[in-house]
C-alpha cells in the first residue's frame, strides 16, 4: 500500500508494488501534492528489488521536489543509474538557477520601472536617428551604385567607339591595300570622256606596272598630276578645261595633248627624259614650252601646230629632233633648232621674224604656209617693229635650191641682218 496525503511531503513505497498500478498511483499523488502547495520531498524505495532504471528516472520526471531518495537493496540499479541520476540531479540544479535568476531579474525591472519610461524615450530617440541615418547610408549607397554604373557605361559606350574607330582603319587599310594591289598589276588605264572627272592625281611608286594612261575627253578635268615611274604612254587629249599639268614620268615616251584650249604650259619641275613624241596641237592658251622640254634630250618629234599664242621655240642643238610641226602658230616669231638629225620642218611665216636652222644637215623637208606672200608679210612686220629680221639657213645641204631661194628672197630687206 501507499500511504500518501494530498499534502503529504515524504512517501515510502513498498517494494511488493513497485511493478504494480500503485506504483503509477504513488507518482501521481505526489505530483497532486505539489500542486496543493505542499512539495514531496522524501521517497523511500528501499528494499524495491525489481526497481528499474527506467522506473526510477520516472519517480525525478514527474516529481521535480524531490530532495531525499532511499534506495537501499535496490539490486537492478546499476553505475549507470547512479550516472543518469546525478546527471539529471545536475539539469534541474541549472534549471533551478536559472528560474532564481530570472526571478530576480523580474523584481529588478519592476523595481526601476518608473526610470526606464525615459530610457525608453531615450532608446526610441536614439532609434529613430539610427534609422534616419542608416536611410541616408542607403541613398549615399545607391548614389555611388548609380555612378559606378553610369561610368562603366560611359566605359564601354568609348571602348565600342574605339573598336568602331579600329574596324574602320582596317577596313581602309584593305582597301587601299587591295587598290594598290589592282593598281600595281594593272598596265592599262583607260577614262575617256569622262565628264565627271575634275582632278586626277596618280602618285604611284616605281613597283607599279602601269604603262598606258587614256583621260582624254574629259571635258570638265583641269588638274592633272602624274607620278610614274614606269608609264610609257600617256594621252589627254581634248580636255577643254585643262590648265594644270605636272608630270614625273620617267620612263614616258609618248605625250599627247592636242586641243587642251586652255594649257598654257607643263608645270615647274616637270621631269620627262625619256620623252620621245610630243603633241600640242591646236593648245590655243600655249605661250611658251622652251624650258619644259630643255631635258628632254630623246625627243623625236614635236607638234605644235595651231598653237596660236605661242610666240617662240627654242630647242637645244643636243636634241635628237627628227620633225617639227608648228603650222598655224600665228604669233610665232622666233625659232631655233640646231639638231643634226632635224629632217622635216613645217612652219607659218606671217610673223616669223627669227629662223635658225643652222647646222639640220639631215633637214630635207621644210613648209611655210602663206609663202605666196610672204615678202609683204615679212616687210610689214619688218616696217612695224625695231626688231630686224634674220634667217640661217647655214650646212643644209638636203634642202631643196628653190626653197632656200625662196626663204632668201623672203627675208631680204634693207633691215634684215643674214648670216
Amino acid at each position: 500500500m501507499v500511504k500518501a496525503h494530498s499534502r503529504a511531503e515524504k512517501v515510502r513505497v513498498h517494494p511488493s508494488l513497485v511493478q504494480m498500478r500503485g506504483m503509477s498511483n504513488a507518482i501521481a499523488l505526489g505530483a497532486h501534492a505539489r500542486e496543493q502547495g505542499a512539495a514531496l520531498e522524501s521517497l523511500d524505495l528501499s528494499g524495491c528489488r525489481s526497481l528499474s532504471e527506467h522506473a526510477l528516472l520516472d519517480y525525478f520526471t514527474t516529481i521535480d521536489t524531490i530532495r531525499n531518495l532511499d534506495l537501499s537493496n535496490c539490486i537492478q540499479l546499476s553505475d549507470d543509474t547512479l550516472a543518469a541520476l546525478a546527471s539529471y540531479m545536475r539539469q534541474a540544479e541549472a534549471e533551478a538557477e536559472e528560474d532564481a535568476l530570472a526571478w530576480e531579474a523580474l523584481q529588478v525591472r519592476d523595481a526601476s520601472q518608473p526610470r526606464l519610461v525615459g530610457k525608453a524615450r531615450l532608446h526610441v530617440e536614439a532609434r529613430h536617428c539610427g534609422t534616419l541615418s542608416l536611410i541616408i547610408i542607403i541613398i549615399i549607397m545607391i548614389i555611388i551604385i548609380i555612378m559606378i554604373i553610369i561610368i562603366i557605361i560611359i566605359i564601354i559606350i568609348i571602348i565600342i567607339i574605339i573598336i568602331i574607330i579600329i574596324i574602320i582603319i582596317i577596313i581602309i587599310i584593305i582597301t587601299i591595300l587591295d587598290l594598290y594591289y589592282v593598281i600595281g598589276v594593272l598596265q592599262s588605264l583607260t577614262a575617256n570622256q569622262c565628264s565627271g572627272l575634275t582632278s586626277v592625281t596618280l602618285q604611284l611608286p616605281p613597283s607599279v606596272q602601269l604603262r598606258d594612261l587614256h583621260l582624254s575627253g574629259c571635258t570638265n578635268l583641269g588638274k592633272i598630276v602624274v607620278t610614274c615611274a614606269q608609264l610609257r604612254s600617256l594621252n589627254i587629249s581634248g580636255n577643254s578645261s585643262l590648265t594644270f599639268l605636272a608630270l614625273r614620268c620617267n620612263a614616258l615616251e609618248a605625250l599627247s595633248a592636242s586641243q587642251c584650249l586652255r594649257l598654257e604650259g607643263l608645270q615647274e619641275g616637270c621631269h620627262l627624259p625619256s620623252l620621245l613624241h610630243a603633241n600640242f596641237a591646236n593648245c590655243r592658251s600655249l605661250a611658251g614650252l622652251d624650258e619644259s622640254l630643255a631635258a628632254c634630250t630623246s625627243l623625236l618629234t614635236l607638234n605644235v601646230n595651231g598653237c596660236i599664242s605661242l610666240f617662240r621655240l627654242v630647242l637645244d642643238a643636243q636634241t635628237e629632233m627628227l620633225r617639227l610641226e608648228a603650222a598655224g602658230c600665228r604669233q610665232m616669231r622666233r625659232i631655233v633648232c640646231g639638231s643634226a638629225a632635224l629632217e622635216v620642218l613645217h612652219l607659218q611665216g606671217k610673223s616669223l621674224r627669227h629662223l635658225d636652222v643652222g647646222g639640220c644637215s639631215n633637214l630635207h623637208e621644210l613648209q611655210m604656209s602663206r609663202l605666196e606672200r610672204p615678202v609683204a608679210d615679212l616687210m610689214a612686220a619688218a616696217r612695224s617693229s625695231k626688231d630686224p629680221l634674220y634667217l640661217k639657213i647655214d650646212d643644209c645641204p638636203r634642202l631643196a635650191a628653190d626653197v632656200v631661194s625662196r626663204l632668201e628672197a623672203a627675208f631680204r630687206s634693207r633691215r634684215h641682218k643674214y648670216a
